[in-house]
């Protein structure tokens, strides 16, 4: 028979696993703030990267599997092979490739419509945009105002933001001045009010708009952990 001590030391250490375990499955199953553990699978998203092909790298570090394409011949519904097309930052600031996306608004909305996710990032617009390819009107303006960067959750129970500190959050790097109701906003800037993130479902698909800087560079950094969010969140891979 065990001496006392030794039974002691026993018990103590199960009880420590069963804490361990029971802690690790809380945790798996209310995310806070590290997506990677909640990405069931979705390292195995496939991402199709318009525009401004940095971030592909990006994406591929955090998991998934990006490609860029050229903007031209481009067909959403036709020749686009992935679960989540990701409109760049800078996609309308060329006027003749914001003009040719436009043109294919029927279908992007028909990629969405059908279970595709659509990721848009800041326009970077000349000046202001509307674009007709998200199927609720949004209105973008070039231009920001840096005096105060505080950003709030508005949507804190919303898988992508579920978590997250308000530094996680995109910071409006351009403006979105006018956002239809369908939308739910989940972050904006605290001075302006000015919507940072917002998310949709359109038919069997869902769109999700950022206008923070997916750029490692930017003096905002738009964190690893709030692209993943979104992207498995457009692509239906959430936690269940």
């Amino acid at each position: 028979m065990l001496e006392w001590p030794v039974r002691s030391v026993l018990i103590t250490l199960m009880i420590c696993l069963m804490l361990t375990t029971s802690l690790a499955w809380c945790e798996e199953t209310v995310p806070k703030g590290d997506a990677s553990k909640y990405n069931g699978d979705g390292q195995q998203v496939r991402i199709v990267v318009v525009g401004d092909p940095q971030p592909v790298e990006r994406l591929r570090e955090i998991g998934f599997k990006a490609k860029h394409v050229a903007w031209q011949g481009l067909e959403p519904n036709e020749n686009v092979d992935a679960e989540v097309i990701f409109l760049s930052t800078g996609w309308a600031n060329d006027p003749h490739r914001y003009a040719y996306l436009e043109s294919k608004s029927e279908q992007f909305h028909a990629f969405v419509k059908q279970g595709g996710g659509l990721l848009v990032c800041q326009p970077n617009p000349k000046s202001k945009c509307e674009p007709t390819l998200l199927p609720f009107p949004v209105t973008f303006r070039n231009g920001y105002d840096e005096f105060d960067t505080t950003r709030i959750g508005t949507g804190k129970e919303h898988f992508i933001t579920l978590g997250l500190e308000e530094t996680d959050l995109p910071f409006p790097y351009d403006p979105i001045l006018k956002i239809d109701e369908r939308y739910t906003v989940l972050a904006m800037q605290k001075s302006t009010q000015w919507p940072s993130l917002a998310a949709c479902a359109f038919g069997d698909g869902r769109i999700v708009i950022q206008t923070g800087s997916e750029n490692p560079k930017a003096n905002l950094i738009l964190p690893n952990v709030a692209i993943k969010r979104m992207v498995l969140w457009a692509a239906h891979r959430e936690m269940k």
